[in-house]
């Protein structure tokens, strides 16, 4: 007796693979939408033992520790910005700050950017 789906499985590597061209993808368009709203971009992509960063840019004298969604609306993206993840991206850029000294008097400023298909990247400015 079979007891399946036929045609209906769902590898879970291809899923996992598809949400990191996704995510790489959406990571990307933000680098080059902050590059053209005049942030210098210093990191992408910034791990250390607290967590990761998905950007860190600087404008004047603020660093930007932002977290980039790429998901079908805003509101899905907003929302996958858990408590948890804030906490992890504030503690990973503390620790950014105190191994590159030379921002030590640089104001910190958390931003999120939602990437949504065909539409243009929605940047929040210190969300959290």
């Amino acid at each position: 007796m079979f007891c399946g789906n036929l045609g209906n499985t769902v590898n879970r590597k291809d899923l996992g693979r598809k949400s990191f061209r996704q995510g790489f993808w959406g990571e990307l368009k933000a680098l080059f939408y902050i590059i053209f709203k005049g942030y210098i971009p210093l990191k992408w992509r910034y791990k250390n033992r607290h967590g990761e960063i998905d950007l860190i840019a600087k404008k004047k004298n603020i660093l930007i520790f932002i977290e980039v969604k790429t998901r079908p609306t805003m509101e899905l993206g907003y929302d996958a910005i858990s408590a948890l993840q804030k906490q992890r991206i504030e503690n990973a850029a503390h620790l950014f700050v105190r191994k590159h000294k030379k921002y030590r008097n640089y104001g910190l400023r958390f931003d999120g950017i939602i990437i949504t298909p065909k539409k243009w990247p929605i940047h929040m400015i210190n969300i959290w």
